[in-house]
């Protein structure tokens, strides 16, 4: 009897030991990522920490090395309101697996044009491209002739695994990080722009028109309008020099759409689903119905072609 108890005492003390051992590494910081509670992966520091809206994230499976993936995650960061960041659009780069948190992080850069400069705006979105080991965002542009767009920046792995390019800690030239950028959908100021997103063609160089092309849209208002109408737009660029096409208009006739997706599928057709609402009241917009197109791909800077659109 007494060796059962000098056993049970034995085992109780290894689970207490191995509770603080685990306690005391979640302190540190080096616990596994797979809290219940989840991480906090900015490196902004935690007392009167400011919003960070998350957007994204994209990953590149062992991007950093055997096991060790790369991750990218976008928000709307309020840091940049108050100057700490480069602008409201934040990036978040995770090189390293030791402790669930960016090793580096900014806001993303301004995009200069021959005409002029655009600045983030708000909603980025990321989106990795393993074939080609790149990573592109898209976010919401405002210019400096009042006009506003979409606008993509684009970087390699090896440029995010830098810390030349890339420094750790919260950066303030971003730009080193993502070199190359462009913008599509330039409208004026009585136009607004809502939901961008971006997709890769996921296929090899080579395999086919558009392989390797980069899909953007989002929803375009037209405030000439009353009641305002809106219609989703597409533009492809290519992938190494983010040369872009004009925009098509997958919705067509619809002029109450929306909430717009887009995915490449393995033989390089554009898939683009959306929302359109049927009729405008006081109260809002409803009902409304979920719609698909399919597009054929031209490539880049050729802007794809669009079907009719179904539900």
């Amino acid at each position: 009897m007494k060796s059962r108890t000098n056993l049970l005492m034995f085992l109780a003390l290894i689970v207490m030991l191995g509770l603080r051992a685990a306690a005391k590494a979640q302190d540190a910081g080096t616990a596994s990522c797979s809290g219940p509670n989840g991480n906090k992966f900015n490196l902004e520091p935690r007392p009167d920490a400011l919003n960070q809206t998350a957007r994204s994230v994209a990953i590149l499976l062992n991007g950093a090395g055997s096991g060790t993936d790369l991750v990218v995650g976008t928000a709307i960061d309020a840091r940049g309101l108050a100057g700490t960041l480069e602008s409201e659009d934040g990036f978040y780069i995770q090189r390293s697996n030791d402790n669930c948190a960016a090793d580096s992080e900014g806001g993303l850069p301004a995009i200069a044009t021959s005409v002029e400069t655009f600045s983030p705006f708000g909603a980025p979105v990321v989106a990795a491209d393993p074939v080609r080991n790149t990573f592109f965002v898209a976010d919401l542009r405002l210019g400096s002739m009042n006009d506003s767009a979409v606008g993509v920046v684009r970087t390699t792995a090896a440029n995010l695994l830098s810390t030349t390019a890339c420094p750790s800690g919260t950066q303030t030239n971003s730009a080193t990080c993502w070199p190359i950028g462009n913008v599509v959908n330039d409208v004026p100021i009585n136009f607004i722009l809502f939901d961008p997103y971006v997709a890769v063609d996921p296929r090899a160089n080579g395999a086919g028109t558009g392989a390797g092309d980069v899909y953007l849209l989002g929803t375009v208002q037209d405030n000439n309008n009353f009641p305002p109408t809106r219609s989703i737009f597409l533009a492809a660029c290519a992938n190494r020099q983010l040369s872009c096409s004009s925009s098509a208009i997958p919705s067509g006739s619809d002029t109450v759409a929306g909430f717009p997706w887009v995915q490449v599928r393995p033989d390089g057709r554009i898939t683009v689903t959306y929302v359109n609402t049927k009729t405008f009241s006081s109260g809002g917009f409803f009902p409304f119905d979920i719609k698909f197109v399919t597009c054929t791909p031209h490539g880049a800077p050729k802007a794809p072609t669009c079907g009719t659109p179904h539900w």
